[in-house]
C-alpha cells in the first residue's frame, strides 16, 4: 500500500515548491522536456477582436522570442514572490503580478 503525506494545513503550503515537484514529477523541469508538451497554449480567443489569452509557464515568459511569436503584450505572472518579470524594462511588455498563492490564504479568511 503506498505512503502518502498527511494534508497540509492551507496557510504552510510552499506553491512555488510544489510547482517544481509537480513538473519535476512529470519530466518538465528539465532541459530535456517532451517535445509533446508545448510551453504554451491558447485558451480563449475574443470573437471580435481575436485577442488571444495563453497559458504557459517560466519557460514561455523567459522567452522573449516566443513572446513574440505568439503577439504576447500582457503578462499576468501567477508565481509567489520568487516569481520573476524577465522583461521588465521591454517597453513593449506589460505585467500584472497575481501571487495565485495568496488566493487560498485570502480566500480563507473572507470565508
Amino acid at each position: 500500500m503506498p505512503v502518502t503525506a498527511a494534508p497540509q494545513p492551507v496557510g504552510d503550503v510552499d506553491y512555488a515548491e510544489e510547482g517544481r515537484r509537480l513538473l519535476e514529477a512529470v519530466n518538465l523541469g528539465q532541459q530535456g522536456a517532451p517535445a509533446r508538451y508545448s510551453p504554451c497554449d491558447p485558451v480563449w480567443r475574443h470573437p471580435g477582436t481575436g485577442a488571444t489569452l495563453y497559458v504557459g509557464g517560466a519557460n514561455a515568459a523567459s522567452n522573449r522570442e516566443l513572446l513574440r511569436s505568439f503577439q504576447i503584450t500582457r503578462i499576468v505572472n501567477c508565481q509567489d514572490s520568487d516569481g520573476r518579470n524577465y522583461f521588465e524594462d521591454d517597453s513593449e511588455l506589460r505585467y500584472l503580478k497575481f501571487s495565485i498563492g495568496l488566493w487560498r490564504q485570502n480566500r480563507a479568511t473572507v470565508l
